[in-house]
């Protein structure tokens, strides 16, 4: 099942080059990680798919090579995963966060790695569906993996609470007003305004710790959170929930050095403003600037 091929992801996983640039977690983490995946086959198999998609990403002469046996590995994890589990239950919900997680963190990486409008939204159709399948089992698994979560991100949680809000004089202030002057159902305005609040509520904890390892988790969180209703309007290209992930994509420009989101966050805002056009470039103009100043 395993050949020396798989050994060389996995030491890749366990190395250090993993913690300083694939994905910053402590080394406690890394070692609960390892020890559910030791005896849950379909998690490994997931991280050794994530382990072979980083390394698509600099091993020269490689990279396909490395992007088929990441996609081979996934489409295996998934199989093992649906023949060995029925439901969620507290000896299995530690493995259940860890595989979904790592699924969705692969998933937003084929996704970014688009350079293709059309495409691109074309991915979303399962990009949406997958990181709101994390958020379910993370309410699901809760009780059993809050110190796991609380020890990669310490104590500080997003909050989403329903509605537009107070006014908010920061980075995403001025969103509510385009979406109280829109011409939306009242429930795609909701699913906007619960977009914006989470959003601005990840710019402000990205403001108070400049630590990568605490940026890039809230960061990958918003699409979890998000609703499924403005999942679906961002894939059926609504434009206000365009505008929303633009603002988005700000965050994911400040953290272009992460493999996963490399240059996504400028192809975004950039691929964005060209769609909407004339009409929208007022609403676009502080993610554009961001470009220039960054």
């Amino acid at each position: 099942m395993y050949d020396l091929g798989h050994l060389e992801l996995l030491h890749h996983f366990e190395s250090g080059a993993f913690g300083a640039s694939m994905l910053p977690l402590p080394i406690s983490i890394r070692m609960v990680i390892m020890q559910c995946a030791l005896t849950n086959p379909y998690l490994m198999d997931q991280i050794l798919a994530l382990s072979a998609a980083h390394m698509s990403t600099f091993r020269r002469g490689q990279q396909q090579m490395f992007s088929n046996k990441a996609m081979e590995l996934q489409t295996r994890a998934l199989s093992l995963f649906n023949r060995a589990e029925t439901d969620i239950t507290k000896q299995n919900s530690c493995s259940w966060f860890l595989y979904s997680s790592f699924l969705g963190l692969h998933i937003m990486f084929e996704t970014f790695q688009c350079r293709n409008f059309e495409s691109f939204f074309g991915k979303l159709s399962t990009y949406f569906p997958v990181h709101r399948g994390v958020h379910v089992v993370t309410r699901k698994a809760w009780p059993a993996i809050r110190d796991l979560i609380e020890e990669i991100v310490g104590q500080r949680r997003i909050e989403v609470t329903a509605g537009p809000g107070g006014e908010r004089p920061e980075e995403c202030g001025h969103l509510n007003s385009l979406i109280h002057k829109s011409d939306l159902q009242d429930i795609d305005k909701d699913a906007c305004f619960q977009a914006i609040i989470i959003l601005q509520h990840i710019f402000d904890l990205c403001q108070a710790d400049s630590g990568a390892h605490i940026q890039i988790p809230f960061t990958i969180s918003w699409p979890i959170l998000v609703s499924a209703r403005f999942g679906d309007m961002a894939r059926r290209r609504i434009p206000e929930a365009l505008v929303i992930l633009s603002f988005y994509a700000v965050l994911l420009h400040r953290l272009r050095t992460f493999w996963v989101f490399g240059s996504s966050g400028r192809f975004l805002i950039q691929s964005i403003s060209a769609y909407l056009g004339t009409q929208w470039e007022d609403w676009l103009l502080w993610p554009n600037h961001q470009l220039a100043a960054i």
